[in-house]
């Protein structure tokens, strides 16, 4: 087996080791990770039994006489919580992704900061006026881009330790690296029964890309 292979596990009978995926201390705490229907491929939009509604018409013209057909579609799949147990430092929760919501509604307003200051600058520039303030606010505006911009995309350490790359239609199975070999091995011994390994093009066989 390879270090690489992913992990196929099935999220209700999953058990954690009581280590830290990150560091390998003792779990102390619980990090909660939603696996989000909207990213995650549990609602389908062009599928229909993957429509919320309970159940949908559609109206068909058959030699001049109308009929309707309903067609029952399945409920809409509640959200799905892993509890994963992890030490206080490397605790994670949905207070991360409210501060990361913020972080980008701070980064689209000194975006929208850098064109002004950048006209300001071509304005102050041609008609000779004095430019070095603005050019001195757009490079600080753009360090602080960059830093917010590492913030937002790079994902916590919990997340890059126990990296969850997609999720079945029904919600059922997760596709999962681990990062950790020593985590790795004690998740591997713990959920042996129940883990599939597949390569990456056999997960996107599996769920259809």
């Amino acid at each position: 087996m390879n270090e690489t292979d992913i992990l196929k596990v099935p999220t209700e009978k999953i058990e954690y080791p009581p280590i830290c995926p990150v560091c390998n201390n003792e779990s102390t705490s619980f990090s909660y990770i939603v696996l989000n229907p909207s990213s995650s491929g549990y609602e389908r939009p062009r599928d229909i039994r993957f429509y919320p509604a309970e159940r949908y018409t559609e109206q068909r013209v058959v030699t001049g006489i109308q009929k309707t057909a309903f067609v029952q579609g399945t409920p809409r799949i509640p959200k799905k919580y892993l509890e994963i147990p992890t030490c206080d430092s490397h605790e994670y929760s949905s207070i991360d992704d409210n501060r990361r919501v913020i972080f980008l509604f701070l980064l689209l307003v000194l975006l929208f900061t850098s064109i002004f200051l950048i006209f300001q600058f071509s304005n102050s520039y041609f008609l000779g006026s004095n430019w070095i303030p603005s050019l001195q606010g757009l490079i600080v505006v753009i360090v602080l881009m960059s830093i917010i911009t590492s913030i937002v995309y790079y994902p916590p350490p919990l997340r890059r330790s126990f990296n969850i790359l997609d999720i079945s239609p029904d919600g059922s199975h997760i596709y999962l690296q681990l990062e950790n070999n020593e985590y790795r091995s004690q998740f591997i011994d713990l959920n042996a029964i129940h883990i599939d390994y597949v390569s990456t093009k056999q997960m996107k066989k599996e769920l259809g890309r």
